[in-house]
This record gives C-alpha cells, sequence and structure tokens, in this order.
C-alpha cells in the first residue's frame, strides 16, 4: 500500500485524473484527519468538477466526525450546480449536528438549483436533531413547485425518512393531489419507505392507499406504486399487485 506522502501528492498533482480518483479512494479507506483535511482541501482546490463529486462521495462513506464537519463546509463553500446536488446527498449518508445546521442554513439561501435542493431535502431528513424544525421545512417544501416537482420530491424523500405518522399524512396527501405524476410516483415510494417502519395498522393504511394508485391515470405512478407494493411486502398487497400485472400485460 503507498504511503501518505505518495497518496497525497498523487492527489494533488497526479498525472492523471484517474489516479487522483484513485488516491481519493485510498485515503478514504483510511481516513486519519490528516487524510479527511487533505481530501477536503483537494475538493476546494481541483477546477475539474467531477474530482469534487468523487471527493464528495468518499467523505459521505467516511462516517467520521472529521468527515462530517468537512462536508458541512463543502456544501456551502460549493458553487457548481453540478457538485452541489452530490455533496448535498453524500450530507445524508451522515447524522451530525453540523451536517443538519449546515443544510438548513444552504436550503435557506435563494435561488438554490432544484435538483441540489431535492437532494438537500432528502438529507435533512435524514437527521436525527432538530426533527420538528426540519420537518416544518419539508413539509414546506412538500406542497406545489413549478420546477418539475424537484423539491416536493426531495422533501416527500425525507419525510419518508423522518418516519413519522405527521409526514406519511403528507405523502398519503401528495400520493392522491399533486399534480405532477412524477410527484406521486415519489410519494409512492416515499410511503412504503416510512410505511415499513411502522405498526401493523400503519402498514394496512400504506397497502390501502398504494392499492389505490395502482389505479392512477399515470402509467409511471401505477407502476412505482406496484414497486412500492412489493418493497412494503405485505401480503394483503399481492392481490393489488397481481391485478396491476395483468392490467399491464393487457396494454
Amino acid at each position: 500500500q503507498p504511503g501518505d506522502d505518495l497518496l497525497l501528492a498523487t492527489l494533488a498533482e497526479g498525472p492523471t485524473m484517474a489516479a487522483r480518483i484513485q488516491a481519493v479512494l485510498q485515503l478514504a479507506a483510511k481516513p486519519t484527519r490528516k487524510r479527511v483535511a487533505a481530501l477536503e482541501a483537494a475538493s476546494r482546490a481541483a477546477p475539474f468538477w467531477g474530482l469534487r463529486l468523487v471527493i464528495a462521495r468518499a467523505l459521505g462513506g467516511v462516517g467520521t466526525q472529521d468527515a462530517a464537519e468537512a462536508l458541512a463546509r463543502l456544501l456551502l463553500a460549493e458553487e457548481d450546480p453540478q457538485v452541489m446536488s452530490t455533496v448535498a446527498g453524500a450530507c445524508g449518508k451522515l447524522r451530525e449536528p453540523v451536517i443538519e445546521e449546515a443544510l438548513r442554513v444552504w436550503l435557506a439561501r435563494p435561488e438554490r438549483p432544484h435538483r441540489a435542493a431535492a437532494s438537500a431535502l432528502d438529507a435533512l431528513g435524514a437527521q436525527r436533531g432538530d426533527v420538528a424544525t426540519n420537518a416544518a421545512i419539508l413539509d414546506a417544501n412538500a406542497g406545489s413547485d413549478p420546477w418539475w416537482g424537484w423539491r416536493q420530491r426531495g422533501a416527500l424523500m425525507g419525510l419518508a425518512q423522518q418516519r413519522t405518522e405527521a409526514g406519511r399524512g403528507r405523502i398519503r396527501e401528495q400520493l392522491v393531489g399533486a399534480d405532477k405524476p412524477q410527484v406521486r410516483a415519489v410519494a409512492a415510494d416515499a410511503l412504503a419507505s416510512s410505511a415499513r417502519f411502522g405498526d401493523a395498522v400503519t402498514r394496512k393504511d400504506a397497502v390501502e392507499a398504494l392499492t389505490d394508485a395502482t389505479r392512477d391515470p399515470s402509467y409511471g405512478v401505477r407502476l412505482a406504486a406496484v414497486y412500492a407494493l412489493t418493497a412494503l411486502g405485505e401480503a394483503e398487497g399481492l392481490g393489488a399487485i397481481a391485478q396491476a400485472e395483468s392490467a399491464f400485460a393487457d396494454q
């Protein structure tokens, strides 16, 4: 295994992008404080956005406090929309107060890119600090969204990660009432994801809502509902799955 000096030199001045990416992966495999600091510095200095994507994903998989602090700083410093979404998504892999606060600060800024905002909302739902404040942010973004429903979709997945009955209620509302089919499709996935952690009544309610969604006017929503019922794994949903599959075969 190459030592730190060689890895750090390759990260900073490697002759090819492949060599630099390999250095990132090896540094993240044994994430000492020095290595995490080097990854953060390399992300800030990298002119190529693709390397910053790799670094963000690597830091998200590290799981240390140092990595969380580095990701929080990178989230607030990143200016490239191509990278913001990945950094925000990586933040969702960690549950730390510093990440939670950075996500709230980032989301409060004006003119956030829509896909990145979706990732940030999803990541916010994964946090376990001030759940009530986070729920209010997610709920506010779960309503109408003119930009292809990106924020709505991220907010619904964030609410699913909170695993609360209030969140499931908001998800069921959008499963029925969202005007964009892509939002209703994500709501189906979100409902199943959240209901898996609920009691028998919660799962039964989810099966009923998803069964109704198998008759949605949109093919994509019907398909998403079938996948959601399959993921939920409740026996009560088998009939709806079979009926939907039969309907798909006839189309």
